[in-house]
């Protein structure tokens, strides 16, 4: 009997440890999600297009620049252990990592090319690498995303 109780106490005890952690994620990404929206809004007045269609309104004097923005994250460790609340499938948990990663890569990007003097970039291309989209207790979902593109000075 006393085993059982045993039992069932580590196991309660593991439970409660995942939903902290699970909730602690939701936090956590709601948290980087505003710090995001933040940097967005500092960077309102730069223009990113995976087109050169502006490149006639550039200025000839400077010449343009290649700008990298690159970022990698993954998912929290306790946050596999069990079901997220938030999303159906672990599937729709890889999807919002990538959509954060691939935001971030862009600021990033953008970020670069106004420490340089750039206020527009163009062809801008976007790469991702798996590291693991499979979500189980032996892998966890990572993933790099690497913005290039060709800054430039508008008049």
């Amino acid at each position: 009997m006393i085993l059982a109780w045993l039992i069932f106490a580590i196991v309660f005890a593991v439970g409660l440890a995942a939903w902290w952690a699970g909730s602690y994620d939701a936090r956590w990404r709601a948290r980087y999600e505003q710090e995001l929206a933040a940097r967005e809004e500092l960077l309102a007045g730069m223009i990113a297009d995976s087109s050169g269609l502006f490149r006639e309104q550039c200025e000839e004097r400077i010449v343009p620049g290649i700008v990298v923005g690159e970022s990698a994250l993954s998912a929290r460790y306790f946050g596999n252990l069990l079901p997220d609340r938030t999303h159906a499938s672990p599937g729709t948990r890889y999807t919002l990592l990538s959509q954060l990663a691939r935001r971030e890569a862009v600021i990033r990007m953008l970020e670069a090319a106004r420490r340089a003097g750039y206020n527009a970039v163009c062809d801008v291309k976007i790469e991702a690498a798996d590291m693991g989209s499979a979500i189980n207790a032996n892998q966890r979902a990572m993933v790099l995303i690497t913005a290039i593109g060709t800054a430039y000075r508008l008049r």
